[in-house]
């Protein structure tokens, strides 16, 4: 079985059949790492730029080191999913700009929900 080192966690990549392991063992090291916020919590959106113009009309953004920090964690959890995530299952976030983008679409590729997501639990359970 192959798997993942993220400096002191060991992680099983995700597969097609490993979602309820790999979601919480994904969220106990971004949670450790500080970054849990940065994919599903209050950071999960960019700082907006707050833009001022001087006395001479040059304008200047004001919190640029909130929005460097914040990309820089951003890019951290959007690499611990990316290192994590077997062949396979990466194409679930082609389309995904952020962490908490790659997160909002694997689970709602990974959880099936209403009368199609109990379907297919019965049928994987009654098999």
């Amino acid at each position: 079985m192959s798997e993942d080192h993220l400096g002191a966690f060991k992680i099983e990549p995700l597969k097609a059949k490993n979602w309820v392991a790999y979601k919480r063992r994904i969220t106990a090291v971004l949670r450790e790492l500080d970054l849990l916020d940065y994919v599903t919590g209050s950071k999960k959106d960019r700082p907006v730029p707050i833009k001022v113009r001087d006395a001479d009309g040059a304008e200047t953004v004001t919190n640029l080191d909130d929005l460097e920090a914040w990309d820089v964690k951003d890019r951290k959890a959007q690499t611990r999913f990316e290192l994590t995530i077997s062949d396979g299952e990466l194409v679930h976030l082609t389309a995904a700009k952020t962490a908490a983008q790659m997160w909002t679409q694997l689970c709602a590729v990974k959880e099936a929900r209403g009368i199609q997501g109990i379907l297919a639990t019965r049928r994987r359970l009654y098999k």
